[in-house]
């Protein structure tokens, strides 16, 4: 076997092991939070709560389905976790489960333009996490 021979399967291997939708997703950037707004509510977390954060509004009928997941057929659900804050502000939105191809930027664009009702403990407002999947469905966009 002759030494170019293995130069290209070693070279063949090595990319082989990126996913192919990463190589041609225009927005592919590596997972992490998106918004870190300045910590004003630094108060722990609260999982227990009476009454969780919720959305206020309809949140559905700003989102836009990116050029490129259209192009490429991309439907599923985006699932954000939101950090609001005992005010009701958005602090942190962190993409647990990504389509790619810029799906996940618009996720994120929409949800920091809602507006939040806080969670509340004991008839007090606490700072929570709020899990929030965004459904891109080719057929109900058309």
């Amino acid at each position: 076997m002759s030494k170019y021979f293995v130069f290209i399967l070693i070279l063949l291997g090595a990319c082989a092991t990126t996913p192919p939708d990463v190589m041609l997703d225009p927005c592919f950037q590596e997972p992490d939070s998106y918004l870190k707004s300045p910590l004003v509510d630094t108060s722990a977390i609260v999982s227990d709560v009476d009454v969780k954060a919720e959305i206020i509004g309809n949140p559905a009928a700003g989102i836009r389905y990116p050029r490129p997941a259209r192009s490429w057929g991309i439907t599923g659900i985006v699932e954000a976790e939101l950090t609001i804050s005992k005010n009701g502000d958005l602090q942190e939105v962190t993409i647990t489960k990504s389509l790619g191809y810029c799906t996940d930027q618009e996720v994120v664009k929409l949800l920091k333009g809602l507006s939040y009702k806080p969670a509340e403990k004991d008839g007090e407002t606490v700072r929570s996490i709020l899990i929030y999947p965004v459904h891109f469905n080719l057929q109900s966009d058309r």
